[in-house]
């Protein structure tokens, strides 16, 4: 199970799936994903200012979207103390993830 993801039904679902909708599953997330994707690399205030969001909302969930693997750091995350970091967003992890959701949902 993937630490802060809390599983309320078992609907059989593998592993990765349980990713996706971790991934996926805030509007929060998904538009900084976007954000990334469609702008590149970003820091924490620029996105927040960006997406009209909190700063401590988007740097909460900058560190669940790295712990998932879905965006990088410039830094490593325990040398960050009182740095600035640019976050990018990790195209071939979240376009494997949504190839494992298509699969899943049986769409081509």
């Amino acid at each position: 199970m993937i630490e802060g993801v809390v599983k309320v039904v078992d609907a059989g679902l593998s592993e990765q799936l349980v990713e996706v909708a971790a991934v996926f599953g805030t509007t929060t997330r998904l538009g900084i994903l976007g954000y990334l994707r469609k702008n590149g690399p970003a820091q924490t205030g620029t996105i927040a200012k960006d997406l009209n969001v909190s700063r401590t909302t988007v740097a909460a969930a900058l560190v669940a979207l790295e712990e998932l693997g879905v965006i990088i750091g410039d830094s490593p995350m325990d040398q960050r103390h009182g740095k600035r970091v640019m976050y990018s967003a990790d195209a071939a992890r979240i376009d494997a993830l949504l190839k494992a959701l298509r699969s899943a949902l049986d769409v081509t």
